[in-house]
């Protein structure tokens, strides 16, 4: 646990020494919050169902490939910075450039995986309801519970997919059978990360005010762990 503890230190630290890796995920904020209020705006301009349908599908796959981009540059920087490279803001330009498509490519695989495993306990915590003749908070208990084992025992394995992409230079398909092997190794390490993350944003959702809890995101939480992800990955030592 000593080196786990030891990649978190060295993590916050090198934010600390390099807090310009925060603009990638602030303008991210930026275009999120942009491309969020034109939704707003056509949404109330759509008249029926497959128009608003479309729209949907069109600003999800919009907002997915803005964050393949930035991430792809913000990941390339925090290997430069891990490796204690020299770098300049072109490096993050002409990772994303090239790696974008890629990443999009990982970031769907992932997102489909999500949503497929979020239908299945939305139905499955149903029929449990109505067989077991479950009351409406024993149903969202049983909900909840399916939901999180699905993030813990499916999801959490194709969490550093992107990170071994580009961190580590590997074809989609390696990278995805990379991520599974450096979960496998490092599971306890990877969940307990990702329940503080959780924690801390619960937290952070207590203020009363959603622009500042963004912020607080995107100054501190988002660069931190894209660090720290980045570590365990170029830490793995196996195959």
């Amino acid at each position: 646990m000593a080196a786990e503890l030891k990649i978190v230190a060295f993590s916050f630290k090198d934010l600390l020494k390099h807090p310009y890796i925060v603009i990638p995920t602030l303008f991210l904020l930026f275009l999120t919050i942009a491309f969020s209020r034109l939704s707003v705006i056509v949404n109330y301009k759509l008249s029926n169902n497959l128009e608003i349908i479309s729209w949907l599908v069109f600003y999800s796959l919009a907002s997915l490939l803005v964050i393949s981009y930035i991430f792809s540059g913000l990941i390339f920087l925090c290997r430069k910075i891990i490796k204690k490279e020299k770098f300049s803001f072109r490096d993050f330009f002409s990772s994303s450039n090239k790696l974008w498509l890629k990443n999009f490519a990982i970031v769907i695989i992932t997102w489909l995986a999500y949503n497929i495993m979020r239908v299945l306990v939305h139905y499955s915590s149903f029929s449990i309801g109505r067989i077991l003749n479950l009351s409406v908070e024993q149903a969202s208990f049983v909900f909840y519970l399916l939901y999180f084992l699905g993030l813990a025992l499916i999801i959490i394995y194709l969490a550093l997919a992107s990170f071994a992409l580009i961190a580590l230079g590997l074809p989609i398909r390696e990278s995805i059978k990379k991520s599974v092997r450096i979960v496998q190794a490092n599971y306890l390490f990877i969940f307990s990360i990702f329940v503080i993350s959780f924690i801390i944003n619960k937290f952070i959702s207590y203020i009363n005010n959603s622009l500042i809890q963004e912020v607080i995101n995107s100054i501190l939480i988002v660069p931190l762990l894209a660090l720290i992800l980045t570590k365990v990955v170029l830490s793995y030592k196996g195959k």
